[in-house]
């Protein structure tokens, strides 16, 4: 996801504009409790969580809706992207 998403130019672009991006890492004993404790369970990986700029929870995401075949669909991605954009 992370290569599409810097490769993408229509969604880097609407990522870069929108939204500030924070990678959470969890597993090998880092479950990052202290973060991911508010929000809902997550229960897949890669995950999106969106956030309002106070840390409100709006949305979560399965980034397997987000794909086709092998790979990310860009018009679905870039319709996500517009749906949570402030």
């Amino acid at each position: 996801m992370n290569e599409f998403v810097h490769s993408n130019e229509a969604v880097a672009k609407s990522l870069n504009e929108n939204y500030i991006i924070m990678k959470v890492s969890y597993g090998d004993g880092n479950d990052n409790e202290e973060f991911l404790g508010n929000y809902p369970p997550i229960p897949a990986y890669p995950y999106f969580l969106v956030l309002d700029s106070d840390g409100t929870f709006l949305h979560q995401q399965r980034t397997g809706e987000l794909e086709q075949g092998r790979g990310y669909n860009e018009k679905v991605f870039l319709a996500f992207l517009d749906k949570w954009k402030p």
